[in-house]
């Protein structure tokens, strides 16, 4: 989903109309060229729709992908995750997004080395989520781990145990 509204925006704004597309063969490093003109461009894009695309999971606990799967964020004893907690994951989860976009604004080359490092070491964590504790890195951070929404104690079930 996150990839086809990110092909949708990057058409309708005209930043691929820059790229010389039937040179990809005979003048690969015009490509290589025009590629880099507009990196900065793409990467405000892409860390623009991934901040947005995203945000629900402070707010709802979900994606719109976990919507889907009928799967929601809490905490990691399948309470109702709390509003810090969502924060911190996301903050987690996504950081490479907030880096990529400082580095496409300042164009320093270190700090878009440090979002590329950031996104594998978080690519690297969602594996974790095949361990017993079902906790990808995001989600040791946070204390929180990913449940089916029939799985998590509600509020209400919390206060008649109390």
């Amino acid at each position: 989903i996150f990839l086809i509204i990110y092909m949708v925006v990057i058409m309708a704004s005209g930043v691929m109309s820059e790229i010389d597309f039937s040179s990809v063969m005979s003048n690969p490093m015009g490509f290589a060229e025009d590629m880099e003109a507009i990196a900065p461009t793409l990467g405000i894009i892409t860390s623009i729709i991934g901040i947005l695309y995203f945000l629900p999971e402070i707010f709802l606990g979900q994606s719109v992908g976990k919507m889907m799967l009928a799967i929601k964020i809490a905490d990691k004893d399948r309470k109702p995750a709390t509003m810090n907690q969502l924060v911190i994951r996301y903050a987690i989860k996504h950081g490479d997004y907030f880096f990529t976009f400082i580095s496409s604004i300042v164009l320093i080359g270190i700090i878009d080395t440090i979002a590329s490092f950031y996104g594998i070491v978080i690519l690297i964590g969602f594996f974790f989520v095949l361990a017993a504790n079902k906790m990808a890195f995001h989600d040791m951070g946070a204390n929180t781990a990913v449940f089916f929404k029939d799985e998590i104690i509600s509020n209400q079930d919390i206060q008649t145990q109390n």
